[in-house]
């Protein structure tokens, strides 16, 4: 895989609508401009800087008219092979997300959603996934991802669950202040927190977002709209290993259309396209 895709992973957040009390659509979950119909989204690595066969990613989404995704097609891999997969994304008569059905090959796996609200208007959503056929009477009662929400939509916390016992190390959990998210970490089974995610508003309207991951340290600089603007990444020691910076293009909208990240020496890494289609 070449770096400009791996370090990428290090940023990837879900792309689902799962704030739910109240609904958002997936248009504000990922901050899209208009009535976007669909993306369909390109990204390569520059063949100047990748250690062996090139890595393409090529993804389309497609959204309902009233801001839903309802279908994603993706295809990754190197230059010479690639795997497809599609998924399919259904709803309930709320519009909130049901299931989410995924078929790569002839495989077909997916995940199955419950709902659980509460009269102030905060709740949770049950998770859980499966492998082959869709179970009729699905149990989620045993192996399950439980997400709590506040009244106001807010992520509270995740945590993984077996047979009703939360499994040791697999919680998170989210603190805002001013209706903004602050910090998200881990918790150990003593309670101890590890693995923390800061975030950081500046007046300008960026935002910073620093991570950590096994060997280091990464800090992320976006603009209001999300789109990010510069990557440092830092060793176990914090010394600064090396700084990237993301340009942008933008249509009529204010949807990015091309996204080219560079190093500190100013040669390309990777590029990113986006053509959409909208409603209107």
């Amino acid at each position: 895989m070449g770096r400009f895709l791996f370090l990428s992973l290090l940023c990837v957040v879900s792309s689902s609508a799962f704030a739910l009390f109240p609904v958002q659509t997936d248009w504000q979950v990922n901050h899209l401009q208009g009535k976007v119909k669909s993306v369909v989204y390109h990204a390569e690595d520059n063949p100047e800087t990748v250690d062996g066969e090139m890595m393409t990613t090529d993804t389309a989404r497609f959204y309902n008219e009233q801001g839903f995704l309802i279908k994603t097609e993706v295809n990754v891999g190197e230059s010479k092979s690639a795997d497809k997969i599609t998924a399919i994304y259904r709803y309930d008569k709320q519009h909130r997300l049901k299931e989410v059905d995924y078929g790569m090959d002839k495989d077909t796996y997916g995940q199955l959603y419950h709902y659980e609200e509460n009269a102030d208007g905060s709740g949770a959503i049950l998770e859980i996934s499966y492998i082959g056929k869709k179970p009729k009477k699905p149990n989620f009662q045993e192996e399950y991802v439980k997400r709590t929400y506040d009244k106001e939509g807010k992520l509270t916390s995740e945590a993984f669950y077996s047979a009703k016992d939360m499994i040791d190390g697999h919680v998170r959990k989210f603190h805002y202040d001013n209706g903004k998210l602050i910090k998200a970490c881990d918790f150990d089974d003593v309670g101890k927190e590890r693995n923390c995610d800061t975030y950081r508003y500046l007046e300008d309207g960026t935002f910073e977002h620093n991570t950590n991951f096994n060997v280091g340290r990464a800090n992320f600089t976006y603009d209001k709209n999300h789109n990010e603007l510069k990557r440092q990444i830092f060793d176990e020691y914090e010394r600064l290993k090396e700084t990237l910076t993301i340009r942008h293009k933008f249509d009529k909208h204010g949807n990015v259309v091309e996204s080219i990240m560079y190093d500190e020496k100013g040669q390309w890494l990777g590029k990113e396209t986006y053509t959409y289609e909208y409603y209107e």
